[in-house]
């Protein structure tokens, strides 16, 4: 079928090539090899690939009616909306996608700020660094946490902590008011023992022996 020329068209028919064309903005190069708008395809050279997406929503309409074969001006007009449902549905997808990353780097913040209060905590507890020795160091921890309405939450942390006098394994429930973070237990279940060991307790690590049940539990 040969093509319909611009020349051809009235004047509502040309206005409408005047348009923004959603789907070759959205969809620049996808959009091009389907209209057979090859100049499209400049969407991947360095520079002129920020603007191309401009210059394809200006001048699509009128670039694909030159390019490819039409059966007529409404078969034109109808696949043009195809595309622009499709780039519609392509944006709503990107949108959904980045609110999941979003929402992902944020649980991963959150998981890093009650993580780091909790190492530091560790850390500075007397009680854990007469058992386990110091410097103490970590293994992989496990986390489970909730997110509640205005700013509250709570997490439950497991993690292995080891240092030159022995190791274990420390489980912290942590709740969160007003987007501070505060540590409510801590304890230290040592590798060999069956004590468990409230590190919150000033005196947790008294008289510790393995094996021996603690005071402190």
């Amino acid at each position: 079928m040969p093509l319909a020329p611009v020349e051809s068209l009235d004047a509502e028919q040309v206005a409408y090539l005047r348009r923004w064309n959603w789907g070759a903005f959205w969809l620049n190069w996808i959009w091009s090899i389907g209209n057979n708008t090859w100049i499209g395809l400049l969407i991947f050279v360095p520079v002129i690939g920020l603007v191309m997406p401009f210059v394809l929503g200006a001048k699509g309409n009128a670039w694909a009616w030159r390019n490819h074969s039409w059966a007529s001006f409404e078969d034109f007009k109808r696949v043009q909306r195809n595309w622009a449902r499709a780039g519609l549905l392509f944006v709503l997808a990107t949108l959904a996608a980045c609110g999941l990353v979003f929402g992902s780097l944020y649980q991963t913040f959150s998981h890093n700020r009650v993580y780091a209060l909790t190492r530091m905590s560790i850390k500075a507890n007397p009680s854990a660094r007469l058992v386990l020795g110091t410097p103490i160091t970590f293994g992989w921890p496990s986390f489970a946490i909730s997110e509640h309405a205005g700013g509250a939450g709570t997490a439950d942390i497991a993690v292995s902590a080891q240092g030159p006098k022995g190791h274990g394994e420390i489980v912290v429930h942590a709740e969160r008011r007003h987007g501070q973070w505060q540590i409510k237990t801590m304890t230290l279940h040592p590798d060999g023992s069956t004590n468990i060991l409230n590190l919150l307790h000033p005196q947790a690590a008294e008289g510790f022996e393995p094996g021996v049940p603690s005071r402190a539990a």
